[in-house]
């Protein structure tokens, strides 16, 4: 039962990684969780069979299993604030691009979805998630509210914590070419 836990939470954790890396973040989310409910399984059982069998204690020391266990509670919340960052997203679009008028409230749920999603970046030192929710929250700034000052302070704190990835660079990515691409639109309109 011990080991049967074990392969089906590394099959779910790896699943996981794979709907990440697809942006498929719900399904992403869901699979984590399954990967860590059986990894929990899997640890009860270790615990119990230790104390009935001795020689199980040189399988996996306690201290494997619980940096394990941190490693699969991180990723939970990591993709548990991809989540949240792609439901602010979803509310931006549907009011900006989809609505016959600007609905304030949603906007600002979609800046509380990401506030949320930066608050547990931060948390959680994902510094990438960090810059693409500050992304998104100078996108939010600039085209539905227009608050020009606000939006070019995210939008530089994205650039500023882009160079903090280094060696990885972010300046490939779509994002971040329509963060550079804002950021100087905004800059010529304060010039004027």
């Amino acid at each position: 039962m011990q080991r049967l836990a074990w392969f089906i939470s590394r099959a779910y954790h790896k699943r996981a990684i794979q709907l990440h890396d697809a942006k498929k973040y719900k399904d992403a989310f869901s699979a984590a969780n399954s990967a860590l409910q059986f990894f929990q399984i899997h640890l009860e059982t270790f615990r119990k069979n230790k104390r009935t069998y001795p020689f199980l204690s040189a399988f996996k020391s306690n201290r494997v299993q619980e940096k394990t266990k941190q490693k699969l509670v991180k990723n939970c919340r990591v993709l548990q604030a991809e989540l949240e960052l792609h439901h602010g997203r979803i509310h931006f679009m549907n009011t900006v691009f989809y609505a016959e008028h600007l609905e304030i409230d949603v906007v600002y749920d979609a800046i509380d979805c990401c506030n949320n999603a930066q608050k547990q970046a931060l948390r959680l030192n994902d510094t990438e998630l960090e810059v693409r929710c500050e992304a998104f929250l100078g996108k939010i700034y600039y085209r539905a509210l227009k608050d020009l000052p606000r939006a070019r302070r995210h939008l530089m704190n994205t650039i500023r914590l882009e160079f903090t990835l280094r060696p990885r660079s972010c300046q490939n990515e779509p994002w971040f070419k329509t963060c550079q691409a804002e950021l100087s639109d905004i800059n010529e309109e304060l010039r004027r």
